[in-house]
């Protein structure tokens, strides 16, 4: 599995919290929801 950068973690979260779905974040960025998941909980 290849190492993600804290910001684009970051990036990520900061998608959700604007009102973007974890499912439709992942899918955009060709990422495992699992993975959106776990960097949100």
């Amino acid at each position: 599995m290849k190492q993600l950068s804290q910001e684009f973690k970051a990036s990520v979260i900061e998608r959700i919290r604007n009102g973007e779905s974890q499912m439709g974040v992942a899918k955009s960025l060709g990422i495992s929801c699992k993975t959106v998941n776990s960097w949100w909980t």
